[in-house]
């Protein structure tokens, strides 16, 4: 996840398993290669190029977050396996995180649509037949890629929500913290919000994944109008999508022009205030209506 999650790094802590049960999960998990499973308990770190693995092999993580070019997750506990199998399982592991690495740096230099799995084996001085082993398809490819741009936003909203109380700085955080991810690894970014791919279908999981974070932007949101911060004159869901849309066009217009951006430009980044300011006045709450004051003409005559 580099382009989704920063610099190189090996992973620093791993998942253990020992259960006949475990076992038959992670078998399945590696068949699906970029599907969740779900469950949650001991703390990892490792570089978010490297998330992936947390995906694969652990399952569906409770939260990832990026601290200094690392990413800590949840994931599960389990008995730790015999050494050998441990040892084939840290190799699968490091394996696939390369096999993504080639993927990105691969779609970062001749578009999302140009993954291609002959290109990536062939960067990876593997076999087509020995990359099918970790990604049969490049549908599954490109799930798992999905998988990670889904995680990435969901951790930069669930910082945006934990970091700022029901505020307009809840919704600028919001509107930041996606800004800063499509900057960092664009092509995640449109992989996940432009669907460039043609006949690339999320599976089920991922759709559900990304049907989550709207749901919670929707909720958080909502918080704001019930504290009596805002008053949109609008469901909650229309406000959350004319935010959206305000906040997908900045990063459009950002990522449109970053060839022509001086490096590390904050022009687009600049409005975000800006276009917040606007919003907040214009769902400024309306106040009770105050009674006029005295004149002193009218009744006082009679």
């Amino acid at each position: 996840m580099s382009d989704l999650v920063g610099s190189r790094g090996q992973v620093t802590g791993s998942r253990s398993g020992g259960s006949t049960r475990e076992m038959e999960r992670d078998a399945i998990a590696s068949t699906l290669r970029g599907r969740f499973t779900r469950s949650i308990t001991r703390f990892c770190t490792l570089t978010a190029r490297r998330a992936c693995i947390i995906l694969l092999v652990s399952g569906n993580p409770v939260s990832i977050r990026e601290v200094g070019g690392r990413v800590a997750a949840d994931i599960p506990k389990a008995k730790t396996p015999p050494p050998a199998m441990e040892r084939r399982r840290r190799i699968r592991q490091e394996t696939i995180a390369s096999i993504l690495d080639a993927a990105l740096a691969l779609m970062r230099e001749q578009g999302v649509p140009a993954l291609n799995l002959h290109e990536v084996a062939r960067r990876m001085g593997m076999r087509p037949q020995s990359l099918a082993e970790y990604f049969p398809t490049k549908s599954a490819m490109y799930d798992m890629l999905f998988g990670m741009a889904v995680c990435l936003m969901r951790e930069g909203d669930d910082r945006a929500f934990a970091e700022h109380g029901p505020d307009w700085g809840r919704v600028q955080a919001w509107f930041e913290n996606r800004l800063a991810l499509a900057e960092e690894h664009p092509e995640l970014y449109h992989l996940a919000l432009d669907m460039p791919v043609p006949g690339f279908v999320p599976s089920e999981e991922s759709k559900r994944a990304v049907k989550d974070i709207l749901e919670s932007a929707r909720r958080r949101l909502a918080e704001v109008i019930e504290a009596g911060v805002m008053e949109p004159g609008m469901p909650p869901e229309r406000a959350v999508d004319i935010l959206l849309t305000a906040r997908h066009g900045i990063i459009a217009e950002r990522l449109g022009k970053g060839p022509v951006l001086p490096e590390r430009s904050v022009r687009f980044r600049s409005l975000i205030p800006d276009v917040v300011a606007v919003y907040r006045a214009a769902w400024e709450p309306r106040r009770a209506a105050r009674p006029a004051e005295p004149d002193g003409k009218g009744d006082a005559g009679v």
